[in-house]
């Protein structure tokens, strides 16, 4: 199924693109954006570049739900 479907190279494809959308946003809260395929990481961080606490990130996805 995983090679008929093609789903590795899906993966990589979905993945490129969902990952530059992420890093073209221009926000202030972003420090970072980086992964491979569908692994992607979002570093949040505060006025000073310094990471948010992990309560100010979940108030951060609570919002976009």
């Amino acid at each position: 199924v995983i090679e008929e479907e093609k789903l590795q190279e899906n993966c990589a494809v979905v993945g490129d693109y969902f990952l530059k959308q992420l890093a073209s946003i221009d926000s202030p809260l972003i420090g970072d954006v980086r992964g491979k395929g569908l692994m992607i990481g979002v570093e949040f961080i505060d006025e000073n570049g310094k990471p948010l606490p992990v309560d100010r990130v979940g108030n951060i996805f609570e919002g976009v739900k």
